[in-house]
């Protein structure tokens, strides 16, 4: 079982270790978890763990990505949640208990892209980032962006604002370039890489400085939502000899 290697003298990677990797490459674990989760099902599982993990500085050896990995997996279910995630990080050790995970538990305040632009409402991306950008000087900071929550319909917490911010902030430099926010929304998630906003053409170079304010627009027409199909549940076959005879 696993006790026996978490008692092991020295394991390949400590938490502390695996933190310090970590922040070479993502400034907190919100983002290092959302980049580690490639396909965005809210789960981690070993190939994508392995694979991201080499990436960081220093990179993760096979050995230490599959040890770190079994010691976030405290369900044993072959995946890392959120959960487990973020709850061996706060224990600072591997191998937890559920109990003890349950016992730092903290709710996060993610918000996600669907329900940011839901809140937002039916403005374009490039309406919104005027009305963001008070000083209109083309950039909406912080300031600007962390006292616009009651712009959005419920209004953004707190903690709801500041992780939208810092998953709409590609670059880390603390506010937005219009390409950053309009590129997020465009393309449907948070946490976009600078390199991947560029190559779809939302990259700095793209962006001419708006001297005049543009003509606001009426904002446009709700979308209908999309009626997702119901799939016909299909009754239980019966077994043999159930009400035979």
């Amino acid at each position: 079982g696993s006790g026996a290697k978490a008692a092991s003298a020295q394991p390949p990677i400590t938490v502390p270790d695996f933190v310090q990797s970590m922040k070479s490459f993502y400034k907190s674990p919100q983002e290092a978890f959302q980049a580690l989760d490639k396909n965005n099902d809210g789960l981690l599982d070993l190939s994508e763990f392995v694979g991201c993990t080499g990436a960081f500085t220093p990179p993760l050896t096979r050995k230490q990505a599959e040890y770190a990995f079994d010691g976030f997996d405290t369900y044993h279910d072959k995946k890392v949640n959120t959960t487990e995630f973020f709850g061996v990080l706060k224990t600072g050790r591997f191998y937890q208990t559920p109990e003890a995970l349950e016992a730092v538990r903290m709710p996060l305040s993610k918000v996600t892209m669907a329900d940011f632009k839901n809140r937002m409402g039916a403005v374009t991306p490039q309406d919104a980032f005027d009305a963001l950008d008070k000083d209109t000087d083309g950039f909406v900071a912080r300031k600007e962006f962390l006292g616009s929550t009651k712009a959005f319909v419920p209004p953004l917490t707190r903690q709801e604002a500041e992780y939208a911010l810092s998953g709409l902030d590609a670059d880390h430099d603390g506010r937005l370039r219009p390409g950053e926010f309009r590129g997020a929304l465009e393309l449907g998630g948070f946490f976009r890489k600078p390199e991947v906003l560029a190559a779809a053409g939302y990259g700095p170079e793209a962006e001419t400085p708006v001297r005049a304010t543009p003509s606001k627009q009426g904002p446009a027409p709700a979308k209908a939502k999309a009626q997702v199909p119901v799939r016909d549940e299909e009754p239980p076959p019966h077994g043999r000899g159930e009400g035979d005879g």
